[in-house]
């Protein structure tokens, strides 16, 4: 009973400070002078955000859940050039690291080795070059320097980096057709040795092409070719999809996309059996007034699993099926307070699975956002987490709280 009060006592302790923190550093932005950055015609905009959040359960446990309460620190910035609408060239450049400080890292019985704080980096960027003559150019690069968070007390964090690459080349010509050819390149790397079974690089490669046979619909056929290549060459495959599908411009503000056809997965080895199965992926985005829109997305494809994470049991591969939206409305009275909400359904199927595993999954967020002193933003919010598995010991709940404010010269 001793050791239980104690320990209360000290995550009451640790919460106290955390909000204690985070209500200095809300002081310490809203105060700041919001003033971004000229050089020419390029834009540079430092920015920090402060976010506490409380969740219920930390480790995704299905039993023995553990609460805590998280402080986010997170400094970046963006550069923009030019910043005029629609230039024949323009560059972007964003910087943003997320310092997450949980308040039982290192706790005896919760975080015996400390391993729930960390840092998360990423600096990405990529230049677009637009012809008149209708060429479209266009090449990224984005390195992310995170982790795979631990999955139950004493479990390691398993650090990692990835590198993405990505070039796109399209030509429009005589307002009907489209061909767009775009490469995108991963390669994953993870920091120990333990885990260096998981390292993956994944090279895509994408052709579509568009016919326009309404002055708003055009038609697609499209094709692409994937490789991923393991540290264990033994999981080594190729995947194949061929689709078709149209794309949908209503209004500027308006547009959609759907592709319907089938993907088939090739693996190197004869131990693990080639698979075919359907194929979607599509999208419809709309902004119906000024800072309010409104998306949805579904989507069927397949995933690779970790090396290390039971991939015996589970199978090499697994096939997601979702579906999902989003809104965020300003209000038209209260054009500085803007609501947004969001859902995602999706259900993973492991076909090599003993057990036929299902993970069935739900994540719904509601938020709220308000804009004072032009620069300076707060914003609060909830969200609900559900993992509802077919194998004990998979299935979650996890409830999270947060607030924040976000400081933009």
């Amino acid at each position: 009973m001793k050791e239980l009060h104690e320990r209360n006592r000290f995550v009451w302790r640790s919460l106290s400070m955390k909000v204690l923190g985070i209500a200095l550093c809300m002081v310490c932005v809203a105060g700041s002078p919001g003033y971004a950055l000229w050089v020419g015609q390029s834009q540079i905009n430092p920015f920090l955000e402060v976010r506490g959040e409380y969740q219920s359960n930390i480790y995704r446990m299905e039993d023995d859940e553990e609460s805590d309460f998280i402080t986010v620190i997170s400094p970046g910035i963006h550069f923009e050039y030019p910043t005029t609408q629609n230039p024949a060239i323009q560059a972007v450049l964003d910087y943003r690291a997320d310092i997450r400080i949980y308040g039982n890292d290192g706790d005896s019985s919760i975080d015996p080795d400390s391993e729930l704080n960390t840092v998360d980096q990423r600096l990405g960027g990529h230049v677009q070059y637009n012809l008149a003559s209708g060429w479209l150019f266009k090449g990224g690069y984005a390195l992310s320097i995170t982790s795979n968070p631990p999955d139950f007390i004493g479990d390691t964090r398993n650090d990692y980096k990835q590198h993405d690459l990505l070039v796109l080349a399209g030509y429009n010509f005589a307002d009907r057709y489209k061909i767009e050819f775009q490469y995108d390149g991963a390669f994953r790397s993870y920091d120990d040795s333990e885990f260096e079974v998981d390292d993956i690089d994944t090279h895509e490669i994408k052709l579509v092409g568009f016919y326009r046979i309404q002055p708003k619909v055009s038609v697609l056929l499209g094709g692409d070719y994937v490789t991923f290549s393991r540290q264990e060459p033994f999981y080594d495959s190729t995947e194949y999809r061929g689709y078709t599908g149209i794309e949908y411009e209503a209004t500027e503000s308006t547009t959609g996309t759907m592709k319907v056809g089938a993907a088939r997965r090739e693996f190197d080895t004869d131990d693990i059996d080639d698979a075919t199965d359907f194929y979607v992926n599509g999208e419809i985005r709309s902004e119906y007034a000024e800072n309010s829109f409104w998306s949805l997305k579904v989507f069927r494809d397949y995933h690779d699993s970790t090396v290390s994470d039971q991939t015996a049991y589970n199978g090499a591969y697994y096939m997601t099926t979702g579906f999902g939206g989003t809104i965020t409305h300003a209000l038209a009275t209260l054009p500085n307070l803007s609501l947004s909400a969001n859902v995602l359904l999706s259900q993973d199927a492991y076909p090599e699975d003993n057990d036929d595993r299902e993970d069935n999954k739900i994540r719904g967020e509601f938020g709220i956002a308000y804009k004072f002193y032009k620069f300076v933003s707060l914003g609060a919010g909830y969200r609900y987490d559900n993992r509802d598995s077919n194998i004990d010991g998979l299935t979650y709940t996890n409830h999270s709280a947060f607030m924040s404010i976000k400081g933009l010269m």
